[in-house]
């Protein structure tokens, strides 16, 4: 997986499992795949080192792929958009299901 294939798996990710994480974890995820705020900008935004920024982060991430190992939340999400998109859904009501699942 090349670094953008990473960060946008990351990204949807964010999305489903955010809520999981604790506070910081969450609110550097947010900031780093959803508002795309590099690690010391988090850092100065939230008054504490790169380093622990950086390490909230992998283990956010680490945390994330495991909620998706065990839930497949997002393997359902994308089967799902295959198979409306397989039977002609139109792209308005196949985005209108899908964001209800969110």
């Amino acid at each position: 997986m090349n670094s953008l294939e990473e960060f946008d798996y990351y990204n949807r990710l964010v999305d489903l499992y955010k809520e999981l994480l604790t506070d910081i974890q969450k609110n550097i995820v947010v900031s780093y795949y959803l508002y795309n705020l590099s690690i010391s900008e988090l850092a100065e935004e939230l008054n504490i080192t790169r380093s622990a920024v950086s390490y909230n982060l992998e283990l956010a991430k680490k945390n994330l792929k495991n909620y998706e190992e065990k839930l497949h939340l997002l393997e359902k999400y994308s089967s799902l958009a295959d198979f409306l998109d397989k039977n002609g859904v139109k792209t308005e009501l196949k985005e209108k299901i899908l964001e209800e699942l969110l």
